[in-house]
């Protein structure tokens, strides 16, 4: 754990590593992070939606 006056010089240099990179493989390496998230949120959206509309039922039938 580093203490917060050094995190953010931490944080610059793990960009320039990771900038130091193929543009490719940073690319490939987002897809790959990218790709659970996104199904999640593809998972997720069904339920999402169930839930406002039956938000939206609710206050209707509370007028």
């Amino acid at each position: 754990m580093l203490p917060p006056e050094r995190l953010l010089p931490r944080a610059w240099e793990i960009a320039e590593r990771i900038m130091r990179s193929p543009r490719a493989a940073r690319r490939l390496t987002h897809a790959i992070v990218q790709r659970p998230w996104k199904r999640r949120l593809v998972d997720d959206l069904a339920f999402g939606v169930a839930h406002e509309m039956f938000g939206i039922s609710a206050d209707r039938l509370r007028g």
